[in-house]
């Protein structure tokens, strides 16, 4: 099969490998749309490890990595497989702690192997370039989950990328009476207000100083940047409760002021699998949509001008199809 490999910085080749072979409890997907992951794609791109781990990025990367944003057909299952059968549409979101085995291999490839579990199957009328952001949609739930009780509340997400667009939706469709939304860039704040939210802002702008220290402040905020300077700036204005989704970087600092006024302050934490199935019902449902999230269709080979757009901020989201 064809798959991305990353030979360095800034380099890739197209290179052959087999197609992989399944365990018992696992199935086979044709990988129909593989989308990019910003940060992720970004970081590896220019030799960054995300999670600011020593020694990473290791190249030559496994062969499919970065993607892991995947959707496509199932074309053969493990003996022991249950949940899913051949033809069916699906989805990738993670893999539930203690099932199945590691894999070097990533999502930017013809096929990819995984267990039964890592995947939640979609109607085959549903768009597969949309059912491929579940794995990032999952991810955020863990946020919105513990957001709790959002119905009659001023909540907000600062960071309009793929996750904070998706949770300015879910929030909203969970019954926050306000949504404000937080980016530098005013086309994602137009995008945010067309999507549900109530307010738009750019953080430190005269607009933002014209409000009243009670309009500025909201009950529940989920920061979709992770950088220090906005979490910080974050918990200046939240009351009660703020998840951190982005990954973390930088002194984040609990200050006096925080602990006076109770804030929690709370890591997203880890993807749960009921997240996956919640995730599929507010896609299928249109209750958050995702279809202008699609900025660019291109192949494997077209790698390097998928990661230009993101560094430019030209696209959200770019789809790679393996096979084109």
């Amino acid at each position: 099969m064809k798959a991305i490999q990353f030979t360095g910085p800034g380099r890739f080749e197209i290179v052959d490998v087999p197609i992989p072979e399944i365990f018992d409890d696992e199935v086979l997907v044709d990988v129909k749309v593989c989308n990019t992951c910003t940060q992720w794609d970004i970081t590896v791109w220019r030799a960054i490890d995300i999670f600011e781990r020593k020694g990473h990025p290791q190249y030559p990367l496994p062969p499919g990595a970065t993607g892991h944003e995947l959707a496509g057909v199932v074309v053969k299952t493990g003996k022991n497989v249950t949940r899913l059968k051949e033809s069916d549409h699906v989805a990738l979101w993670g893999t539930p702690p203690g099932v199945g085995r590691p894999r070097e291999q990533g999502g930017y490839a013809q096929y990819f192997a995984g267990h039964e579990r890592s995947f939640v199957p979609y109607p085959k009328d549903f768009p597969l370039e949309q059912a491929a952001l579940t794995e990032i949609f999952t991810c955020l739930t863990a946020a919105i989950f513990k957001a709790g009780e959002v119905v009659g509340k001023r909540v907000a997400v600062s960071g309009l990328g793929p996750a904070g667009l998706i949770a300015v939706q879910a929030l909203k469709a969970r019954g926050a009476d306000q949504v404000i939304a937080f980016d530098i860039a005013p086309e994602r704040l137009e995008l945010a207000r067309s999507l549900g939210a109530d307010t738009v802002m750019i953080p430190g702008s005269d607009e933002w100083f014209e409000l009243t220290p009670r309009e500025r402040n909201v009950d529940i905020a989920i920061d979709c940047i992770g950088v220090a300077e906005s979490v910080n700036k974050l918990m200046q204005v939240t009351r009660d409760h703020l998840i951190i989704f982005g990954v973390a970087h930088g002194p984040i600092t609990f200050g006096t002021d925080a602990w006076r006024k109770g804030l929690k302050l709370e890591a997203n934490g880890p993807r749960p699998e009921k997240g996956a199935y919640y995730a599929r019902h507010m896609l299928t449902s249109g209750q958050v949509r995702v279809d202008k999230f699609i900025s660019a269709r291109l192949p494997l080979e077209e790698y390097a001008t998928g990661v230009q757009l993101l560094i430019e901020k030209k696209a959200i989201k770019v789809a790679f199809d393996p096979w084109a």
